[in-house]
């Protein structure tokens, strides 16, 4: 049930009442500070909301440009596949040219499967942010890929995890993203709190220690982390 204010007149004055009660002035300026207290954190969760917004929308189209290769590099293998057919049909083919084809051929095939391989990491990297298990953030570690030597980093949450009122989190790449939503999926949070934990090496708080959290330690320890 929410507080009502109101004003009224008190002993032949002004006042402020909360709930139908006269308030004083150190309750009146308490509840000023709260209030603009709760504006300063609604700001910051909406600034925080838009930068989400914002790399999500630069995952999108990152997903969308490596989707668009991946058919373009299979059209132009299925061409060469049709180029090998034809050729060996009507004509017997120079061995060199054969191999050059040939290679060209598996180059491009294995081009592909790493593509496919990069956008499925990237499809389970983007449902984790969804669901707020990992966010993202620009790095200072040198990359020959990115300019300005800056890189694109993930990293699990993992404030109040290991220490209490601490903030933390555990860098992760990409390829982790699939283990991860699994253990999500199996162990809710607790499964994700296992992963960070196992590949740190570090117990957790122990209010974290729940019966889920130990079976989901046990599975990673298992499966070798996986």
């Amino acid at each position: 049930m929410s507080d009502k204010y109101s004003q009224g007149i008190c002993t032949g004055a002004a006042a402020i009442l909360k709930n139908g009660q006269t308030m004083t002035p150190e309750e009146i300026i308490r509840e000023l500070c709260l209030l603009t207290t709760c504006q300063a954190e609604l700001k910051k969760e909406q600034e925080y909301s838009a930068s989400i917004n914002e790399v999500m929308g630069e995952l999108d189209g990152m997903y969308n440009a490596q989707t668009g290769e991946v058919c373009s590099l299979e059209a132009e293998r299925d061409s060469l596949k049709n180029q090998l057919a034809i050729s060996n049909d009507k004509i017997r083919m120079d061995e060199k040219t054969f191999n050059n084809l040939s290679n060209a051929n598996e180059r491009l095939g294995n081009e592909v499967d790493d593509l496919r391989e990069h956008r499925d990491e990237m499809q389970h990297v983007m449902f984790l942010a969804a669901k707020d298990v990992v966010f993202f953030y620009e790095g200072d570690k040198p990359n020959e890929e990115v300019d300005e030597n800056k890189y694109f980093g993930i990293a699990i949450n993992c404030g109040d995890t290991f220490m209490y009122a601490c903030a933390d989190a555990e860098e992760i790449s990409p390829n982790e993203a699939k283990v991860i939503r699994k253990y999500l999926e199996q162990y809710g949070w607790d499964g994700v709190t296992a992963y960070a934990a196992h590949k740190r090496g570090w117990d957790v708080i122990p209010p974290l220690r729940t019966d889920k959290f130990k079976t989901a330690m046990q599975a990673l320890t298992d499966n070798k982390g996986e």
